[in-house]
């Protein structure tokens, strides 16, 4: 432990000697012992001897002993391979080492640090970690986060709660502290009615508990809600039931607010000596405690109490020391400031990264389902017909006699299974581009007739082998604005779709319509038409499955959806109407003008 300390206070010196008691009882006598009781234990029982000696060493606000033992317990740890939870719970209590002294971003860093850390299955860790955050939150003045942090841990706890559980006491007091917390929040809100009914809420359950730090810390409470409400009296009540309370323990930070508290009762009550004495003792605590927000306070409640009391000597003494203390206290405020911010960067920062890790998976999940589907359509969409005209080939080499009517069959079918695979290799082709090429889209003004008259031709031979009636009733220029392989690809696909499940002698019609921001080209079919369930389906890769036609022409299921994710590309749209029977409308929505197709683009992104 070290040189044991020394005050003239021996009120102070009372309590850290039965604190420096207690400790040494629990260490066997020093900080060896401990030491070598960490060396022979095993990783189960490690970190009881660690975590309550780190309790200690905090609570006595040991903190740069605490933060020695911390680091020393992580290289164990480290060494040992041991539980993740236990490893998060040590920077879960260097930040709390942190934040007890105001330095607010390395506790904000170390706590980034424990829940990154802390496992999925830890669930009381992982509301230890979200609890500090909170506290750091009100620290910081940032109370609507902070109340939302202690909402959200105070519902996670009490679903935690077993009394079958061996640690429900600890867990217990953890969940009643975080109702404190909640109360604190409204108390400096000044709704002190609601601090009060949490606070009385929390008393009981602390009372059923035994555990008299909890009460003594709600008394403390109390009293500042009575004193804010201008009850001295009862306020003082309070604050003396506080400090009986924390006689035999050994809370520095604990009793140096309520010996404050209870000091500056005293002075508005204008009992001025009673008023020097408890703030004196509790000046002491909290300038061994490092609590330099309470020390501020302290000086200034002295200064006053010797003002009151007539010795101005020294009142002015004390208030040369507040001066220098408030300044460096100022100073402290805006390194505070700057951690807030600092605070608030990192919190974006962190939120950023965290979407900017999910937006990659989605990206990845997505990649994958395209690298599937591109897998999936050249093993067996592009291998199938591939494979029937090289067996066609052989058996014409196995049986070169052929009559004129078998010939023709086999012909006719090579021809089909060619002009397939060729639309096929096209949408191949054109996929991996617009892929590849995501920021290639060159948009110009581009006439639509020849596009569509060139479509209509690719698609004529299968219009006609069907007795499809073909109503193409586009007949003026149309002027749009895209890319100019994006008409190309959109209709050709689209209308092979139409022709593809349109039975023989069916209508298929091509219409368009030009608006202030749009040009609409659609394609109406008479086919078998599609299903409600289905149509949402139709431009997503790997929903989107392929069906054979009314004449069992085959596809891959690609041209939709490269379809869509071009037009989008190049700020157009494409909306269906279908029933079932009837037939079905593919409406392809093309920017009209340089205007339309940016406010498209930036609204899509």
């Amino acid at each position: 432990m070290g040189k044991a300390r020394s005050f003239e206070n021996e009120v102070v010196q009372k309590h850290y000697n039965n604190a420096i008691d207690k400790l040494k009882a629990r260490e066997n006598g020093s900080k060896q012992d401990i030491l070598d009781a960490v060396d022979v234990a095993s990783v189960s029982q490690k970190w009881y001897v660690i975590h309550d000696y780190l309790d200690e060493l905090i609570t006595l606000a040991m903190y740069d002993e605490a933060k020695e033992f911390i680091h020393m317990s992580v290289g164990w740890y480290d060494k040992e391979g041991a539980q993740s939870g236990h490893v998060a719970l040590l920077y879960r209590n260097l930040a709390v080492v942190e934040y007890r002294q105001a330095n607010f971003e390395e506790a904000f860093t170390h706590l980034y640090i424990a829940k990154d850390k802390c496992p999925p299955t830890e669930k009381y860790i992982a509301l230890l970690i979200k609890n500090d955050f909170g506290i750091i939150y009100y620290h910081l003045n940032d109370l609507k986060q902070a109340e939302e942090c202690f909402l959200a841990c105070y519902e996670e706890g009490k679903k935690i709660l077993s009394k079958d559980d061996e640690d429900y006491h600890r867990k217990a007091v953890f969940v009643n502290n975080i109702l404190i917390n909640l109360g604190s929040i409204y108390n400096r809100t000044c709704n002190y009615f609601k601090a009060k009914e949490l606070y009385s809420e929390g008393l009981e359950v602390f009372k059923s508990l035994n555990e008299f730090s909890g009460i003594a810390n709600i008394y403390n409470n109390l009293g500042i809600i009575e004193a804010s409400l201008g009850d001295y009296q009862k306020s003082k009540e309070h604050f003396e039931k506080s400090i009986n309370l924390k006689e035999d323990g050994y809370d520095i930070r604990g009793l140096a607010r309520s010996y404050v508290n209870l000091g500056e009762c005293n002075l508005l009550l204008e009992n001025y000596d009673e008023a020097i004495e408890k703030t004196q003792t509790g000046l002491t605590f909290a300038k061994n405690s490092t609590y330099n927000e309470l020390i501020t306070t302290a000086l200034d409640i002295l200064a006053r109490s010797y003002e009151g009391s007539k010795d101005y000597e020294k009142a002015f003494h004390f208030l040369q020391e507040l001066k220098i203390a408030s300044d460096d206290y100022k100073s402290r405020l805006h390194k505070q400031k700057l951690a807030e911010l600092q605070v608030q960067y990192k919190t974006k920062e962190h939120e950023k990264d965290k979407e900017i890790y999910r937006l990659q998976n989605i990206d990845l999940a997505q990649a994958l389902t395209v690298r599937d589907k591109l897998f999936s359509v050249i093993a067996h969409d592009l291998k199938g017909p591939v494979n029937n005209v090289y067996a066609t080939l052989e058996m014409f080499q196995d049986s070169p006699v052929l009559s004129v009517d078998e010939l023709k069959g086999i012909i006719s079918d090579l021809y089909f299974d060619t002009k397939a695979t060729v639309f096929l290799l096209d949408n191949l082709l054109q996929w991996g581009q617009s892929h590849l090429n995501k920021d290639e889209i060159q948009p110009k003004a581009v006439n639509l007739l020849p596009i569509i008259d060139s479509v209509v031709n690719l698609n004529r031979n299968n219009i006609d082998h069907k007795g499809i009636i073909l109503n193409n009733k586009i007949h003026s220029d149309l002027e749009v604005f895209c890319d100019k392989n994006v008409p190309s690809l959109v209709l050709r696909n689209i209308l092979t779709n139409a022709t593809k499940f349109t039975p023989s002698g069916g209508v298929i019609t091509l219409k368009a319509k030009v608006n202030d921001d749009f040009t609409l080209v659609t394609i109406a079919d008479s086919g078998i038409g599609i299903k409600p369930q289905n149509i949402k389906n139709l431009f997503v890769l790997d929903m989107n499955k392929s069906t054979f036609g009314t004449n069992a022409e085959k596809g891959a299921g690609l041209g939709l959806y490269l379809s869509y994710d071009y037009i989008k590309q190049a700020g157009g749209d494409i909306t269906v109407r279908s029933v079932v029977g009837e037939g079905t409308e593919f409406t392809v929505h093309f920017p009209n003008n340089s205007d339309s197709f940016l406010k498209a683009t930036e609204e899509s992104n």
